[in-house]
């Protein structure tokens, strides 16, 4: 939580610094790296904190227009087995979206409201510690485990903050709406466990124009 506060800190400082500053005008295209907050709004689903890239094409223009994204995400997962809860195992989300949105320009600031939808291929990492409660608990042998691809849906808004010519701030708030079903096979049969996967994401990042 003190991570997360100290970097809406720093990106608030940058956004409301009173020095002028050029627009990203001579960006063509820009590359950069972000860091990526997402935290599961469900019991028993915990997001990660990750470092990824980031890339911007031109300055972007006001008015409707169309977005995409892949907002590719992991979360661990907790469930029952028996009267405990233990570590279900790690899913991983890789959606590919595309929807539709709004941007306005204020001064240096370009602010997109969007909400896209699409198609997650996922996949999933079973825990040792479920697996031997599982065996241990129920009596089960030869267990597998198999997850549903699933439609995603995420509303999001966003800002480009130009701080120089060659410099641009994004900052991202998003909501992943993601159900996939795992499913538990063993020599007692099939176990099928519908996942609320919803995380919240915040992203903060920066970029460089190289063209």
């Amino acid at each position: 939580m003190r991570g997360i506060l100290l970097v809406c800190l720093v990106v608030g400082a940058a956004v409301l610094h009173p020095a002028p500053a050029a627009a990203q005008s001579e960006n063509v295209f820009a590359i950069g790296a972000n860091l990526s907050i997402k935290g599961g709004t469900a019991d028993g689903t915990d997001g990660h904190v990750n470092p990824g890239l980031l890339w911007r094409f031109g300055r972007g223009r006001e008015g409707w227009g169309w977005q995409y994204g892949l907002s590719w995400y992991s979360a661990d997962l907790s469930q029952p087995v028996g009267p405990a809860t233990t570590s279900f195992g790690e899913l991983h989300v890789r959606p590919f979206l595309g929807g539709y949105g709004y941007s306005r320009r204020f001064g240096r600031t370009l602010a997109t409201a969007s909400l896209l939808g699409g198609y997650a291929f996922n996949s999933f990492e079973l825990q040792p510690t479920f697996d031997d409660r599982y065996r241990t608990t129920l009596g089960a042998s030869t267990i597998r485990t198999d997850v549903s691809n699933a439609f995603v849906l995420k509303p999001e808004v966003q800002a480009w903050v130009d701080l120089s010519r060659k410099v641009g701030l994004n900052i991202s708030l998003g909501y992943m709406i993601a159900r996939p079903d795992v499913t538990v096979s063993s020599s007692l049969g099939r176990d099928t466990r519908a996942i609320r996967a919803d995380v919240l994401m915040f992203k903060v990042g920066a970029v460089y124009s190289v063209f």
